[in-house]
């Protein structure tokens, strides 16, 4: 735990940074991140796994099954499916990750979404999982009459206990927001956070942590006090081998948690 105290929080990986490699050998590469030290996964898609069979790899290489990105539409159309499914495997957690292009160009697309999350969440607190709502930089893009961003009139129109946050931390700083800020907005709403990095040029890309111009320390000891209890890393593109990338990242995790 750093100075500044808060609770203690765990250190996770989102799946997503190894994709490609989880399409070569999903198995081995769930290996990978163990032996790396990483001992929390957040899904991104489950490689043609059964639930049992998914429960028994996370078993035997020590990880735990925190958290799934599920696509909006398989959230909306087979939710019965995809709760029992993360039942089974032992997955706290259910997040909608994305919006595609044509469900976020009004006010009124947030609204509806807002109705659709709620329906969502409230399936989900009914079967003891949280439910999380992941941001980019789209949802900073429309305000409404009160100067509010799209993103936090959709928290204003949910329920924290149906719709909880997992705040991607890259892409509020992205948008031009402070992310220590929204962590501390969001303080009790906010148990899962995405940390990445950010070049220091015009292209603002993607680096592994440590490496970028972000203060991570304040971040993490602010997630911590907001009281999140898993910081996953995460990064989209990678210059260099991912699981290098994923290596790096948890040895400078190491230095400030």
């Amino acid at each position: 735990m750093g100075a500044g105290g808060g609770t203690k929080a765990n250190l996770g990986i989102q799946l997503y940074t190894l994709r490609e490699l989880m399409k070569d050998n999903f198995a081995k590469t769930l290996e990978a991140v163990s032996n790396i030290g990483y001992r929390g996964v957040e899904f991104a898609g489950y490689g043609n796994y059964r639930a049992h069979e998914l429960k028994k790899l996370m078993d035997d290489f020590g990880l735990e099954a925190v958290s799934s990105h599920i696509p909006l539409i398989a959230l909306e159309q087979e939710l019965d499916a995809v709760i029992a499914f993360a039942k089974e495997v032992g997955i706290s957690y259910l997040v909608c990750p994305f919006l595609p292009e044509d469900k976020r160009k009004s006010l009124s697309d947030y609204e509806r979404l807002a109705r659709s999350l709620s329906i969502i969440g409230n399936a989900c607190e009914s079967n003891g999982i949280t439910f999380c709502y992941h941001n980019h930089a789209f949802e900073f893009e429309l305000q409404t009459d009160k100067d509010q961003y799209a993103l936090d009139a959709l928290f204003d129109w949910t329920k924290g206990h149906h719709v909880q946050a997992e705040l991607d931390l890259y892409w509020i700083e992205y948008a031009g927001e402070s992310a220590v800020a929204y962590l501390q907005k969001y303080a009790g709403r906010v148990p899962l956070v995405h940390l990445k990095d950010m070049e220091n040029g015009e292209g603002r890309g993607f680096r592994e942590l440590g490496q970028g111009i972000f203060d991570l320390s304040q971040m993490v000891e602010t997630a911590k006090e907001s009281g999140s209890k898993w910081l996953f890393v995460e990064q989209d593109e990678c210059l260099g081998d991912p699981l290098e990338s994923v290596l790096s990242s948890f040895a400078y995790m190491q230095t400030i948690l």
